[in-house]
């Protein structure tokens, strides 16, 4: 392969993805390129919070022997995604207690720094990259479909931002519960052709779906339901933490109604945008390694992903955009498709959605 100017079809290629056909997948990178902390960050925090609140327990010798081992590893520079699995597999599934710390503790960090990027956003400080890169889709088209790892609210206040209503599959009202098939209803429209009944999907609505939860869902503990409300901080949050235990969490409600409704979409969408996306997530890789879809043109576009990262062998045709790894300023594309694989180099950092989206697209 050798390094060379992008070609003027390949650029057609790239613009192709900005439609209503595409699922768009957004990952920590994204988040992290807007201040929320990433896998280090959390890492750091749990190391600092754990103790102080094990030291608060009745059980604290316990629970502190059962910490030991995860902040050894931690303090060894491991990452905390290895670190939770390794634990999970030598000694069995973490103990609930511990979980329910590292669930809380993950809660009130990405809950600060989502409410500082609110606050800058509200301000006039900041604009979204994804608020840029969002508004370059005629989403009158079609309904947009986009599907997120992140526990933040980014997404949601992009598409706020670009005044298109947000579908997160919870009811309206001033505490609103989670209820897909409801949710789902308000995002169709009806009429009558040739005397039979046609749904369509309407296409003022964007359908976001967070299979690992979000800062705002929480869990009702007088009836069991699923609550969306920033005013009930940290009352048992419903999120899915990193680690071993990260996929017996997807039995449990809502996300064993969201995982198959994203299976769904993964199958029926034509092409697929990864926006800082690490795949490390076997609940969404699983459906990609299915013949039909790792034949599906992919976008890829991220700060960093190995050229030797095993995702790369099994999808047939993406182009993926990143940072040179000589130069943080410029970019590599490559465009693999029917086994070819091409190489070009960009001066632009068009890794980065901000200036793919005002270069390109």
């Amino acid at each position: 392969m050798n390094d060379k100017k992008i070609p003027e079809e390949l650029l057609i290629h790239i613009q192709s993805f900005i439609s209503t056909d595409s699922l768009l997948f957004i990952g920590s990178g994204i988040s992290a390129a807007e201040g929320i902390s990433g896998m280090p960050g959390l890492a750091q925090e749990l190391r600092k919070s754990v103790p102080q609140v094990i030291d608060q327990s009745c059980d604290k010798y316990n629970l502190a022997q059962k910490w030991k081992p995860i902040e050894q590893k931690l303090s060894s520079g491991e990452g905390l995604e290895s670190v939770l699995l390794e634990e999970m597999n030598d000694n069995g599934p973490l103990n609930e207690e511990i979980l329910s710390i590292i669930k809380n503790i993950s809660w009130s960090l990405i809950f600060k720094d989502d409410q500082n990027v609110l606050n800058s956003v509200l301000e006039g400080s900041k604009t979204l990259r994804l608020s840029t890169f969002m508004d370059k889709f005629n989403h009158k088209n079609g309904q947009l479909c986009i599907i997120t790892t992140n526990y933040d609210r980014l997404v949601e206040y992009a598409l706020d931002d670009l005044n298109i209503t947000v579908n997160t599959l919870f009811t309206d009202g001033a505490l609103p519960r989670f209820d897909k098939n409801s949710a789902l209803e308000r995002g169709q429209t009806y009429s009558v052709v040739d005397r039979k009944y046609r749904q369509q999907k309407r296409n003022d609505y964007a359908l976001l779906l967070k299979p690992h939860g979000s800062i705002s869902w929480m869990k009702n503990k007088k009836n069991g339901s699923i609550v969306s409300s920033l005013s009930l901080s940290n009352k048992s949050p419903c999120i899915i933490t990193p680690g071993g235990t990260k996929y017996i969490q997807g039995y449990n409600s809502p996300f064993n109604e969201i995982i198959p409704l994203m299976n769904t979409e993964i199958n029926e969408r034509n092409k697929y945008i990864f926006i800082g996306y690490g795949f490390n997530d076997a609940h969404l890789e699983n459906q990609l390694r299915n013949p039909q879809n790792r034949r599906k043109p992919c976008l890829i576009i991220t700060k960093y992903l190995s050229d030797t990262h095993e995702i790369l062998n099994l999808l047939e045709n993406y182009v993926l955009i990143k940072e040179s790894t000589s130069d943080e300023k410029s970019t590599t594309i490559i465009y693999k498709k029917d086994k070819n694989v091409k190489k070009f180099k960009s001066e632009d950092t068009l890794w980065d959605i901000q200036c793919l989206a005002e270069k390109i697209l």
